[in-house]
């Protein structure tokens, strides 16, 4: 009767709660957070000159995937947190992804030119010429070239953006002329829009929404939208929110997934392949919207050139 009466010892130890697994997927993520942080904080000192080597600094950027890695599979293996614990590290998350971004933004692009070629476009623009006709060696540009032009490739080439990339452009010129900081930090905040819209996709869709950390915190997109400053930052946000837009069903969302498809489009022209899987039939709010965006965007350039 003593051992029906009396439980083993083993018996008697209490079982780990939801709760301590939230705080330790949260302190180790926090942890690898940090790693991820101090890899960029060197990056921000130690990134090359424009047109040096840059060996070190692409084999540790590619050692900066390591953390990376380990939240990524911490994330994806382990149990989804609940409750207020969800939205705890959600907000660890994007916080993350916000930071890792801002950090690097003061450093000069080092592997590509080609954000200094976008405030060349800008400025073109704003007086009075069409990028779309001459390229930034035209003597047309004389008076305009300064260390935006030195630094500027592809010089006897007109522009290849189209007019939704100008706008954009446009907008930090008038913020911050020739200040390519304002630049990527338009970018960084569109990539940061794109961590949030994941987000909500992947709660729309059942799945644990920490699994944008996939994005989020991938040294790639880090790289490239906060230093080299590519505006493909700008195509992948109006992507994913042009897919989370097509699966509403408030009024007017069939208007503004046109729009957002258009606005993909006219940063770069790819996204126009979405029609194919969103466009229902006689979705004519939605293709109208995309279509007479689209010609409107190139009015402006073509009563310039």
């Amino acid at each position: 009767m003593a051992v029906l009466q009396t439980p083993h010892a083993h018996e008697m130890q209490p079982l780990p709660t939801a709760g301590r697994r939230s705080r330790w997927r949260l302190a180790l993520l926090s942890m690898l957070l940090s790693l991820s942080i101090a890899f960029n904080i060197y990056f921000l000192f130690a990134a090359p000159p424009i047109d040096t080597s840059n060996t070190l600094f692409i084999t540790l950027w590619l050692v900066s995937f390591l953390p990376y890695l380990a939240a990524c599979i911490l994330v994806l293996v382990t149990k989804p947190q609940v409750g207020r614990s969800k939205w705890i590290e959600l907000g660890l998350i994007l916080l993350g992804a916000l930071t890792l971004r801002a950090i690097i933004v003061p450093v000069f692009p080092d592997l590509s030119h080609d954000s200094w070629r976008y405030l060349w476009d800008a400025r073109v623009t704003l007086h009075g010429y069409s990028p779309y006709v001459h390229g930034p060696a035209s003597p047309l540009y004389i008076s305009l070239r300064d260390f935006v032009y030195d630094n500027s490739r592809f010089r006897n080439v007109p522009t290849i953006y189209p007019p939704g990339a100008q706008a954009i452009y446009l907008l930090s010129y008038l913020i911050a002329p020739s200040n390519l900081l304002v630049l990527k930090g338009i970018f960084v905040g569109f990539d940061v829009i794109t961590c949030v819209a994941l987000a909500f996709l992947l709660r729309r869709k059942g799945l644990d929404m920490s699994r944008c950390i996939i994005y989020a915190w991938c040294p790639l997109p880090i790289i490239e939208f906060a230093i080299e400053g590519h505006l493909d930052a700008l195509t992948i946000t109006f992507t994913v929110l042009a897919i989370l837009c097509a699966g509403a069903s408030w009024r007017g969302s069939r208007v503004v997934t046109g729009f957002l498809i258009a606005m993909a489009a006219l940063t770069k022209i790819y996204p126009i392949i979405l029609l194919v899987v969103v466009v229902r039939r006689r979705d004519w709010a939605l293709l109208t919207t995309c279509f007479a965006t689209i010609i409107i965007a190139y009015v402006p350039y073509l009563i310039l050139g």
